[in-house]
């Protein structure tokens, strides 16, 4: 039974990882190699069958507020000496209506 714990408890600690903005740890049960496909399968699926808003005042601004964000991602990271780990994302943000 020991020994049961025992593994349970290093599989735990080994699938630990910590956010890369507050240093919390977190668990992580499926890696990004498994969630990844999966979440871009399930985008591409739902702005297949959603009714997309692709311009006006709204799209508009959902846009500059991402670009908002973006810089100032970059520049959180920037200013604490760090690599922007969200450098090679692929950005993208509709509006379904």
């Amino acid at each position: 039974m020991k020994t049961v714990f025992a593994l349970i408890y290093i599989v735990f600690l080994t699938s630990c990882t910590s956010v890369s903005i507050t240093d919390r740890k977190q668990l992580m049960i499926l890696g990004d190699d498994v969630i990844y496909p999966e979440a871009f399968k399930a985008y591409k699926d739902f702005k297949s069958k959603t009714k997309l808003i692709e311009s006006g005042k709204e799209i508009d601004q959902i846009n500059k507020v991402t670009s908002n964000l973006k810089t100032a991602i970059k520049n959180y990271y920037k200013s604490k000496g760090q690599k922007d780990p969200t450098s090679n994302f692929a950005w993208e943000v509709v509006l379904s209506g």
